[in-house]
């Protein structure tokens, strides 16, 4: 009897993290999609910043949310804001909103600019 439990319980637990795991980030591929264009505009640019300071979310229905850190170099903004605007003809649904920071990410933030592109 116990035992029987023991499954039922396990079974409630795999079924409740699925379902929590399905309903957080519904635009994966597409934030993907966009990752990569701006990681393609950031090696066109001649100030770098690392991979690693591009962070994305879901933060709605409309759009995916694209974080790009410890930048403030025009060109590098330009160019992420020309990729984006591509990838959007391709990726469709949802729209992406960038927001660049020149602060570190976990700092206090500092936002250069935001741009949505629905």
């Amino acid at each position: 009897m116990h035992f029987a439990g023991y499954h039922v319980h396990i079974a409630l637990l795999l079924l409740s993290t699925l379902l929590v795991a399905s309903c957080g980030e519904p635009y994966r591929a597409e934030a993907q999609q966009y990752l990569q264009a701006v990681r393609s505009a950031i090696a066109l640019s001649e100030t770098k910043p690392s991979q690693g300071r591009l962070f994305w979310n879901d933060c709605g229905k409309e759009v995916t949310c694209l974080y790009l850190y410890e930048t403030s170099d025009d060109t590098t903004i330009e160019n992420a804001v020309t990729a984006l605007l591509r990838a959007k003809n391709s990726v469709g649904h949802p729209g992406v909103k960038l927001t660049v920071l020149s602060s570190a990410h976990g700092e206090a933030r500092t936002v250069i600019r935001e741009v949505t592109i629905k």
